[in-house]
């Protein structure tokens, strides 16, 4: 049994999470590097950079989605090891910064010293007080049946897009979550071919870039 969940994860799990890894560092390179706010529509680059930042935009999701699908009981140990690790390199990057003047405010670098609690880097606080939620998470979903998980997941995703602004908020992280758990636990992955499956991805994220040009188009963007 242990070997078959190294092999399954090797095969498919890790490359997407190495797939997850790019997405993330293009949706920053473009976001961060000016393209996506310098372009306009009328430039044609504007059709082909969107898209494809767009399509990384779900790197993060991609991440908070494998967290549910291999979550286990939460430990103590692990948790303080998340944030220990998360502090070490926040403070030193930021110390580096402050050295070669790179950043001048004193006040960051001490923020540095608590990423989590000052919320400087929101994916690993989402991360971590999912992981945290993982206690009462966990029997919760297990207790739900089909019906009710979905109508879980719908809740989410209805309130993440029309009514709460989830942006970078637990709430973003939890509907990924969430939909992980469920592919663990009912496995509808498992009865569906791979090419219905592909056909399946290639619409929706058509109809995901389609709706990202539009939301932006008319300034009504969300998570």
């Amino acid at each position: 049994m242990q070997t078959e969940i190294k092999q399954e994860r090797n095969v498919s799990l890790d490359v997407l999470r190495i797939l997850a890894i790019f997405m993330i560092l293009t949706a920053h390179f473009l976001g961060w590097g000016g393209a996506v706010n310098t372009l306009t529509t009328g430039d044609l680059n504007y059709f082909i950079v969107m898209p494809i930042y767009f399509f990384c935009g779900i790197g993060n999701t991609l991440f908070f989605m494998l967290a549910g699908y291999f979550a286990k009981r939460p430990k103590a140990s692990k948790a303080l090891f998340i944030q220990r690790k998360t502090c070490f390199y926040s403070f030193f990057i930021s110390l580096f910064l402050l050295i070669f003047g790179l950043n001048t405010s004193i006040g960051y670098t001490i923020k540095s010293l608590f990423p989590v609690l000052f919320n400087k880097y929101w994916f690993v606080s989402v991360y971590l007080v999912l992981y945290l939620l993982s206690f009462v998470l966990i029997p919760g979903f297990e207790k739900l049946t089909k019906g009710q998980f979905l109508l879980v997941i719908g809740a989410l995703l209805v309130n993440n897009t029309c009514v709460f602004d989830a942006s970078y908020t637990l709430l973003e992280g939890l509907l990924a979550y969430a939909v992980g758990y469920y592919l663990k636990k009912f496995k509808p992955q498992e009865n569906m071919k791979k090419i219905w499956m592909l056909l399946i991805y290639f619409v929706v994220m058509a109809a995901y870039v389609v709706e990202r040009f539009a939301m932006r188009h008319f300034g009504l963007e969300h998570t």
